[in-house]
């Protein structure tokens, strides 16, 4: 799934959640008929690849006949899906790690396949939701990035074993869905919630059960069954990316398309 295309380096997603950096031959766009490259952010390729050993060797994977096995079809007519769209991409490319190959135990390292399923999941939805149905649709017309962002944030955090923790108060040991009419609080440091009146400290918060019952949600349905309707914006994505930024060490100015989101 490239990122980005300089002439013919393109940096991808592969199917195994690795990096891989290629030098594409012959991305079959331009020309006279001014034909869009099948080498696009967001779309899903398949390649050749011409020599494995040499490329394991240079880190280069040298590739030719690329072909968009799934392309985007709406996403480039609506500026903040495409704005959407490089954001996630900018995300993963902070967070997945380079890929290596070892010819000795072959290619089947799954570790980091989350990656690679959050975000093909992620552009799907996208897309979708700015089809020409759904934009008529008036009950869905207005295109919500920062939706499509607490969802996509919270299924990698799943993927990257992040999730707070939801089962219990982290300093009481209550359950917290026994008391679904007190306040509760996500505490970044610690990785879960405290139910009010039990938190470590004194700091003033706003109750993030909102925050709280969406996650419980996103564990539980898969990406393309979720509402988008039950997901955060607002103060409560603020809270949410905060959470993430913590514990991932990223910062908001690490991605330069954040604030064409939010």
């Amino acid at each position: 799934m490239p990122f980005q295309e300089r002439h013919l380096l393109s940096k991808v997603l592969l199917r195994n959640g690795q990096l891989g950096e290629l030098l594409v031959y012959g991305g079959k766009g331009g020309g006279r008929h001014q034909k869009g490259s099948e080498v696009e952010i967001g779309h899903l390729c398949r390649w050749e690849v011409t020599n494995l050993k040499k490329s394991s060797e240079s880190g280069l994977i040298g590739v030719k006949n690329p072909t968009a096995v799934w392309r985007h079809n709406h996403i480039r007519n609506q500026f903040r899906a495409y704005a959407l769209t490089c954001l996630f991409s900018e995300i993963i490319l902070k967070l997945a790690p380079v890929y290596e190959f070892h010819p000795e135990m072959g290619d089947h390292n799954l570790d980091h396949v989350g990656h690679f399923r959050v975000l093909s999941n992620a552009l799907f939805l996208i897309d979708q939701s700015v089809s020409p149905e759904k934009m008529e649709n008036k009950l869905e017309k207005t295109f919500l990035p920062s939706k499509h962002l607490a969802l996509f944030l919270a299924k990698l955090m799943q993927e990257l074993g992040l999730y707070p923790l939801l089962e219990k108060c982290l300093f009481s040991e209550l359950k917290i869905a026994d008391h679904a009419e007190e306040n509760i609080y996500l505490m970044q440091e610690q990785g879960g919630f405290a139910i009010e009146g039990h938190q470590s400290d004194d700091r003033n918060f706003y109750n993030h059960r909102a925050i709280y019952n969406f996650l419980c949600k996103v564990r539980t349905t898969r990406y393309q069954d979720f509402s988008l309707e039950d997901s955060l914006e607002g103060d409560d994505l603020k809270v949410l990316l905060d959470y993430f930024f913590y514990h991932t060490h990223l910062k908001s100015f690490d991605l330069k398309s954040l604030s064409l989101v939010l």
